[in-house]
């Protein structure tokens, strides 16, 4: 199974309401994690912190503070994405 972005914001979200597990069983779920599916996730972190970056940097370059300030907003979107995503392999 290869898993898209959208699995893996669905599998996200599905968690945050999930009871915290322990080191064990995030091992476990790793180990039945193919190539493909941890490449993918590795890919989905990679975007996710060029979008944090980018947004930044946008919003550093805005002349306009509003303009800037949603820059902020969606920097700060896509790097809770990344934290998400992170958690899920911590």
């Amino acid at each position: 199974m290869f898993l898209t972005r959208k699995d893996i914001l669905i599998v996200t979200e599905k968690n945050k309401k999930a009871p915290a597990r322990s080191g064990t069983e995030r091992e476990a779920i790793m180990s039945q994690l193919s190539e493909k599916e941890l490449a993918c996730i590795n890919e989905s972190l990679s975007e996710e912190e060029l979008l944090v970056k980018k947004y930044q940097m946008l919003a550093k370059q805005s002349q306009d503070n509003e303009v800037s300030a949603k820059m902020e907003e969606i920097a700060q979107r896509h790097q809770k994405h990344f934290n998400e995503i992170y958690s899920l392999l911590g």
